[in-house]
């Protein structure tokens, strides 16, 4: 049944998204076109000054739009009047959230990936990005890692907080939302409000709880003589590999235990359509 839920959820974000992933891409190549238009012409300088205002445009609001349709349809299919329907399913309600948590999460990597791609293809026509060179960058970076093999940990561990940061934001969007229906015709300042205080709480537990091992780290750092050789900023990668993203981990993953049980919990014990 959670597939049928995942499929489900795809299909219905997936025209929106699609458009707003498509018109990024095709501005992003006319705009790269135009950029090797012939330069002190009245006409061209215009139609550049354009299409790069437009894309820009797009390009942050296909961030905020894609976030926007992602809260709007958890709001509407759990919250609403199309909750009445979600909830009479013959599923558990961890399996809705799960479905929707592995949808979003893919739809805003995708994001990311598609802002990449079109960035790079924006690039391309200013000149600033010579493709032909990736080869060579590729194969330097490869040697680095192979030289200094803690940049392979670092990257590691960064990929999977990015990942794990990314469900605790959609999760917490869904406890916040959840939490919205304690304030009776006030739901939506609800949700806001309710989002602002757990991010609020989380940012000083969080700091206080990583003060310890990030104030033992810039002690070490501090008792470096000079800085004019690699071996020092090693030292403080593997520091940081070692100290403070394993805390880091562990907080990502209560935090989204937390987030996952406030929203369990309230649209099983307290839930209250609107």
């Amino acid at each position: 049944m959670l597939k049928k839920l995942i499929k489900h959820e795809f299909k219905a974000t997936a025209k929106t998204m699609g458009l707003l992933f498509g018109a990024v891409l095709l501005l992003s190549v006319l705009t790269s076109i135009s950029l090797k238009l012939p330069e002190g012409n009245k006409f061209f300088d215009t139609i550049k000054a354009v299409l790069i205002a437009v894309y820009v445009v797009v390009m942050f609001g296909m961030m905020f739009a894609g976030i926007l349709l992602l809260i709007f349809r958890f709001y509407n299919n759990m919250l609403k009047d199309q909750g009445y329907l979600t909830h009479t399913l013959p599923v558990k309600m961890w399996q809705h959230i799960v479905a929707k948590m592995l949808t979003y999460f893919v739809w805003i990597v995708a994001a990311v990936v598609v802002a990449a791609v079109s960035l790079g293809i924006f690039l391309m026509g200013t000149g600033v990005v010579d493709f032909s060179q990736i080869g060579e960058a590729i194969s330097q970076f490869g040697a680095a890692l192979e030289e200094y093999p803690e940049f392979i940990n670092m990257s590691i561990w960064i990929l999977v907080l990015g990942i794990l940061q990314i469900f605790a934001n959609i999760l917490c969007m869904f406890a916040s939302m959840s939490m919205g229906q304690l304030f009776g015709k006030h739901r939506v300042a609800g949700s806001v409000a309710s989002y602002i205080g757990l991010n609020y709480i989380v940012g000083i537990l969080t700091s206080f709880i990583t003060y310890f091992p990030m104030s033992s780290l810039e002690n070490q750092m501090n008792a470096v003589d000079e800085w004019n050789s690699v071996q020092p900023a090693i030292k403080f990668l593997h520091g940081i590999t070692n100290s403070v993203f394993p805390v880091s981990f562990v907080v990502d993953l209560v935090l989204i235990a937390l987030y996952f049980g406030i929203t369990h919990f309230m649209l099983t014990r307290k839930l209250n359509l609107e």
